[in-house]
């Protein structure tokens, strides 16, 4: 595309979102955001964080395949670009591709292993594939980089509680609730712990909260049937609460029940 030809498309969108102002301020802050980096892509088509930034947008955007052109042809022109890989690598986990994650992800440690985000990754395509103990020590190192980020203490709450280890999943979730106090996805996954624990009433509290937290989230029927039948299934808990697509969810199984 050329620029007048990308301008012209740019003015036509943002001439329907103007009679719309109000309602879509952000989209308009958005398309003049996503025009600016266009533009600035074909003055520096070798700009690798012009590349990552656009990949990035799509991805909101919930375009994926044009995100995932752009964060490879950020590698193409760097192979070790971390941004682009560990996005990349999100992108494949999402659809089970998880040895393919692995390679990409191996790249970005051999160029900088001292990335919370990076071990967090890595820890949550081995849970997929059913390496427990793996994936523990690399969430811990995660940890130990980024001790304050929720999301990898919720995630080795996962894998302790998976691992059957439900006192020290029941500290990394209470941790994670510290963190993020208005997660109840994160509220739902200690009522699991505390229920494996036969801690009916806490674990019925926790239920409550999470219902009252999000009213109409996928995992609240789930969870009280968790209640009911003490019947604890992680990776359905994941997919339920929007953690994991049900692609994902049905190859962390397969790989499970394999391993």
């Amino acid at each position: 595309l050329t620029l007048s030809t990308i301008f012209t498309k740019f003015l036509k969108r943002v001439g329907q979102l103007h009679s719309l102002r109000h309602k879509n301020k952000i989209c308009v802050e958005q398309v003049c955001c996503f025009f600016s980096r266009v533009c600035r892509i074909q003055l520096e088509p070798e700009n690798l964080d012009v590349m990552f930034k656009m990949g990035m947008q799509y991805l909101r955007n919930n375009s994926e395949d044009p995100a995932f052109a752009m964060f490879g042809k950020a590698l193409s022109y760097q192979s070790s670009h971390q941004q682009s890989i560990l996005a990349a690598g999100s992108i494949m986990q999402a659809h089970g591709d998880h040895d393919v994650a692995l390679n990409k992800y191996r790249v970005a440690v051999e160029g900088c292993d001292y990335n919370g985000c990076l071990w967090n990754n890595i820890g949550i395509c081995l849970f997929a594939k059913g390496r427990l103990a793996q994936a523990h020590s690399c969430l811990k190192k995660a940890s130990f980089i980024c001790p304050l980020d929720y999301k990898i203490n919720y995630n080795l709450g996962l894998v302790h509680q998976a691992m059957g280890l439900h006192c020290s999943a029941l500290h990394f979730l209470k941790a994670a609730a510290e963190l993020k106090r208005d997660n109840a996805q994160i509220i739902g996954a200690m009522a699991v712990v505390l229920s494996n624990m036969n801690d009916i009433n806490n674990a019925r509290r926790a239920y409550e909260k999470s219902i009252s937290m999000e009213p109409k989230a996928e995992v609240v029927s789930f969870l009280i049937e968790i209640v009911k039948y003490k019947n604890v299934n992680l990776i359905l808990v994941l997919m339920r609460s929007g953690c994991l697509e049900e692609e994902v969810a049905r190859r962390m199984q397969e790989g499970l029940r394999q391993n």
